[in-house]
């Protein structure tokens, strides 16, 4: 069994935080999509990147009120930096505030993990929003969605037959190949393999999953699976399989609804708030939450993706909530 990836050094997460900290003092002070582009490339690459913003975040949303007639340097060094931040007291001195805080934001401990860095090289990306009709040399016809990224290799197998396959890093794509060609196609993500035949087939591979997994869902057509490189299953019109290293959970049932981004939009059908923002937050720039208060609050409806500035709008207004802009493009759902 392979040995689980060490914890960072005392050195390496340091540096971490200090990246953080550069990062939300960049972001307080204003920034353009480029900018916002970069930091969710930083924020995605490594699960320790995320945790640490995300004690940014909880730290910002706590941070105590200064008793009336207290320094600023009486309180904890976090919250010095964040209050510094807020108040546009200095890049530099916000940076070195947060990075002497380190201490608080490792309370608890943090999950680590290898990065998956080689989406940011991969052949084909997709933006934040985009979403990317293209046709394989076989006539396969793949529908990328938002934020995905994929490699396509053209070769042979040991029998000499012509072999497309496509490397799914993050994201999903919808795959079709009805038509007839695609005989030799094969999608493959970090968990294994899928093989369609005469499909429509939709993958999933999303970097906020955790734990990890790919998830393929079949509407029409036959599959053959291959989790870890051994283990195989098949897929049968009308079901979904999640899978990892170690193998595949049960099947479900094809849920149409799955499909609902290819017309633009996004249901909700009894889903909590939390859940809802997260997917709602891989069509749009930048980082969106909502307090712990108000996460488990049931949403149902029918979102337009392609203005979530609306949605956000709508849910705050039907769920009796507030939204919070710390910059424009970090906004939180309070009560």
């Amino acid at each position: 069994m392979a040995e689980r990836p060490a914890p960072p050094a005392a050195g390496q997460h340091r540096r971490i935080v200090a990246e953080a900290a550069e990062w939300l003092v960049r972001l307080e002070a204003g920034a353009d999509a480029g900018t916002l582009d970069a930091w969710r490339r930083w924020h995605d690459a490594d699960a320790e990147h995320a945790a640490v913003w995300r004690r940014y975040a909880d730290l910002q949303r706590m941070l105590p009120a200064a008793p009336r007639g207290a320094s600023p340097c009486d309180l904890p060094p976090a919250a010095q930096a964040l209050k510094a931040v807020a108040s546009r007291r200095g890049r530099r001195q916000a940076i070195k505030l947060l990075c002497g805080g380190a201490a608080a934001l490792t309370a608890g401990g943090m999950a680590w993990r290898q990065a998956d860095s080689q989406g940011w090289l991969a052949q084909t990306r997709t933006a934040v929003g985009e979403q990317r009709p293209l046709t394989l040399a076989d006539g396969t016809r793949l529908l990328l969605n938002t934020r995905t990224a994929i490699d396509i290799h053209e070769g042979r197998t040991d029998t000499d037959t012509a072999r497309i396959e496509v490397v799914l890093h993050a994201g999903e794509m919808l795959v079709d190949n009805r038509d007839g060609g695609g005989a030799g196609l094969r999608l493959r993500t970090r968990h294994g393999y899928v093989e369609p035949y005469s499909a429509q087939l939709l993958l999933r591979q999303l970097p906020e999953c955790s734990p990890s997994e790919t998830m393929a869902a079949l509407r029409e057509g036959t599959a053959r699976l291959v989790a870890g490189g051994r283990i195989e299953a098949a897929l049968q019109a009308g079901q979904a399989r999640r899978f990892d290293d170690a193998g595949f959970q049960p099947p479900q049932a094809w849920r149409e609804r799955d499909l609902a981004w290819t017309q633009g939009v996004l249901i909700a059908d009894d889903l909590r708030l939390d859940d809802l923002l997260r997917q709602l937050a891989r069509y749009r720039h930048g980082f969106l939450e909502c307090d712990d208060a108000v996460a488990a609050r049931r949403v149902t409806g029918t979102f337009r993706i392609h203005d979530t500035d609306r949605v956000l709008e709508a849910l705050a207004h039907h769920l009796g909530l507030r939204l919070r802009y710390r910059t424009r493009y970090w906004v939180t759902l309070q009560s």
